[in-house]
């Protein structure tokens, strides 16, 4: 026999789950990281000449976990597309490092939504919407970035920053 439609979307929603908590988990990790291999500096400056993609010093200092770095060496992060990790030049005091990545729609949601007290996130941003400072309701969630692509499954210029 085949599958029923009941058990097709148990199936997508636990899937959807288990990608999420990696997700969730895989942003938790560079931040702690980051935030380690930063913590004698003044600020992540380091992080602007690091440039973006095939990156050595964020390899080298292994501040993203190995399951967000390719076969090819490229970072990418779960439920999204390659990602760049930055300092953003926050009142040229580069105390704030940024996760710059796509993100699909679904995705987008549960981010904005989820609580990241704990982690000290500052802001979340959608290139051309604005800043969003988490956690910010399912519907409120739903309506920012359902606003933003034309492609109905891609959040592109997802910007996820933190101290």
């Amino acid at each position: 026999g085949g599958y029923s439609s009941g058990e097709i979307a148990g199936y997508s929603k636990a899937m959807h789950r288990y990608r999420m908590n990696k997700l969730i988990s895989q942003m938790t990790a560079t931040i702690q990281n980051v935030r380690t291999f930063f913590s004698t500096q003044r600020n992540y400056a380091d992080l602007l000449s690091a440039g973006s993609g095939n990156n050595s010093l964020i390899k080298k200092a292994k501040l993203v976990p190995d399951d967000m770095i390719d076969a090819n060496g490229h970072f990418q992060i779960e439920y999204g597309s390659a990602f760049n990790l930055i300092a953003t030049t926050d009142k040229k005091e580069n105390d704030t490092a940024c996760l710059q990545f796509k993100l699909e729609k679904d995705a987008c949601i549960d981010l904005l939504s989820y609580d990241w007290t704990d982690a000290n996130v500052k802001y979340i941003n959608i290139e051309g919407l604005g800043t969003k400072y988490p956690p910010i309701s399912i519907d409120d969630a739903v309506t920012y970035c359902e606003k933003h692509s034309a492609d109905p499954h891609i959040i592109d210029g997802f910007e996820f920053c933190f101290k």
